[in-house]
């Protein structure tokens, strides 16, 4: 029989992190947070020892100290099973523990990367990251960014999971952002896009990790406020456009994308690698380069958009590509 186990370190049911994995509730244990700690300072102690801050450098030794800690303990699982454990972004396993996971209870470990190797900070060149691969014992590592598939010899799958919501009047807009300011050069954009739409544009426009000498419109743009992702999921039904502004060097689709496919609203995005999905269609995705040429009557324009969405995002999907790929 097939088991899955899904760990994604630090997430709470709120985040967006586990909300993608919804569709394989059913199918796979998920653990939220592999940190089974109460103590603060060996909370840290615990996350410090496995960073990628430092252990891509040297690997920090005798991390087999946690292993009472995890949310995994070996006699959970059967030998006679055919064992899957997929981990979300990193590893917080000791290389020693998931050697005896594969020797002994017939495991395969997967790796599944939401977002780039760079910006997870795991490795900085393809030497570094199959030293990493072969550290941790990984037998498969997906990505959602098809450059990082290449660049690192990854298999690619972008992942999922979608709800029946109804629309909330109150949330309403021709627009809608909600994320990190990760950069000067972001926040920058996104300031400059506001001020070309804000006289004839409705927008909602939520920017997070902005100082408050840096915040501007402040009377207009929501700074710094935690939306749950069901609440951010409300505002992205009621919106006509959903606005997606993708990292530097990036080519893979953000939240942004597979919400406007799957709950069929219009993306205004700055990745010109969209065009290279099954899913482009320019009468309900507009790819700018210039914030001057944005059209502000496409934003206001109310269309029936439907881009024919067939589960290709489903984590259900992906479970049985892991499968396939690991024997």
């Amino acid at each position: 029989m097939e088991k899955f186990f899904i760990v994604i370190n630090g997430a709470n049911e709120d985040s967006w992190s586990a909300w993608v994995w919804n569709d394989v509730a059913k199918r796979a244990q998920i653990y939220l947070d592999n940190n089974n700690l109460e103590n603060s300072f060996l909370k840290k102690l615990k996350k410090w020892h496995f960073g990628n801050k430092l252990n891509k450098y040297f690997w920090i030794p005798f991390k087999q100290i946690w292993n009472r800690t995890l949310c995994i303990q070996m006699e959970q699982l059967n030998e006679k099973d055919s064992n899957y454990i997929i981990f979300q972004s990193t590893i917080k396993f000791s290389p020693s523990y998931i050697a005896q996971l594969k020797k002994r209870k017939n495991c395969k470990i997967v790796l599944y990367l939401p977002d780039t190797i760079g910006n997870l900070g795991i490795a900085k060149s393809r030497s570094a990251f199959q030293r990493y691969c072969s550290y941790y014992k990984i037998d498969k590592v997906f990505s959602f960014d098809k450059k990082d598939c290449e660049l690192y010899d990854l298999e690619f799958f972008d992942i999922y999971s979608t709800k029946k919501m109804e629309e909330d009047t109150k949330n309403a807009s021709d627009l809608f952002y909600v994320g990190s300011c990760r950069s000067q050069d972001r926040y920058k954009l996104l300031i400059r896009i506001f001020e070309k739409l804000k006289t004839t544009v409705d927008m909602n426009f939520y920017f997070v990790g902005v100082s408050d000498e840096q915040k501007k419109y402040s009377d207009s743009i929501k700074y710094n406020q935690f939306l749950k992702y069901e609440d951010v999921l409300k505002f992205t039904i009621s919106s006509n456009c959903l606005l997606e502004i993708v990292n530097e060097n990036q080519e893979g689709n953000t939240l942004r994308f597979k919400e406007a496919v799957c709950y069929n609203k219009k993306l205004l995005t700055n990745n010109k690698n969209v065009i290279k999905s099954k899913y482009y269609d320019p009468k309900f995705i507009h790819v700018f380069s210039d914030v001057n040429n944005i059209d502000t009557k496409w934003l206001q324009e109310k269309v029936d958009v439907d881009y024919s969405y067939c589960g290709d995002f489903s984590p259900l999907r992906l479970l049985d590509l892991i499968v396939s790929k690991c024997n």
